[in-house]
């Protein structure tokens, strides 16, 4: 614990604590990077609400910057992991990034050891160390970002195909507007059909959107049949159809 034994006031300890949800090796990167003496003289200000999340980013684009050095793929492999969620499963990620799942799970080991994530107690599953670790992943390296929302929407559909609403919203996340119109309807009419309760806004979201999309016009009358369903279902009863 060297961390908290030498020239650190009690004040910054607990501070360091709170904000880093004890991550040690991101604890010790904020000290080297501002410095301990002013860390102490000035722990109000350094730790304001304005100031930490930046100063958490500046912290956290050195560490993953000089440990993409030595593992080239770690950057867009643990960004694929935010795609999937603050909780994932490693099993996308080969379908994600095309990496080998060797690598890969060279990767997430070595993204434990900097206390990025930990390991659930289900096989293959992960979750993000806190959530602002969760958000630096998830908010930065956007270049990224659609395609690994579009190429996990497609694993979703290989690997669960029937997982309609979960294949929506990550097609709408990659701004593939016409898949994400097409899962959406199939969740619709399945929720429709088994008497479960519909989500109006998800409704709007398809009316708004058919009316954009050229789309074919027996699959277009499907869809305004589709809303006319829900809309039906809304009138009748609003939280359950038995």
């Amino acid at each position: 614990m060297a961390l908290v034994n030498e020239n650190l006031s009690e004040s910054l300890r607990r501070t360091l604590f709170d904000v880093t949800k004890g991550n040690l090796g991101i604890s010790c990167d904020i000290l080297n990077y501002i410095g301990k003496e002013n860390c102490n003289k000035n722990i109000d200000d350094i730790f304001n609400k304005d100031d930490y999340k930046t100063l958490f980013t500046n912290v956290l684009n050195i560490r993953t910057s000089s440990i993409n050095k030595e593992q080239p793929a770690f950057i867009k492999t643990i960004k694929a992991a935010s795609v999937i969620g603050e909780i994932f499963n490693q099993i996308y990620l080969p379908e994600i990034i095309e990496e080998n799942e060797f690598d890969i799970s060279r990767i997430l080991s070595t993204a434990m050891n900097n206390q990025f994530i930990d390991y659930e107690n289900v096989m293959y599953t992960y979750s993000f160390f806190d959530k602002i670790v969760f958000q630096f992943f998830d908010q930065n390296f956007n270049e990224y970002k659609k395609e690994y929302h579009y190429k996990f929407a497609m694993a979703i559909k290989k690997i669960k195909p029937d997982d309609y609403y979960m294949q929506f919203y990550h097609f709408r996340a990659s701004g593939k507007i016409y898949e994400a119109a097409e899962v959406l309807v199939l969740y619709l009419l399945r929720q429709e059909m088994s008497g479960c309760f519909i989500n109006m806004q998800l409704v709007d979201y398809l009316r708004d959107k058919s009316n954009s999309l050229y789309l074919h016009f027996f699959y277009l009358k499907f869809v305004l049949n589709t809303l006319k369903f829900c809309n039906i279902y809304a009138i009748k009863n609003k939280a359950s159809f038995h």
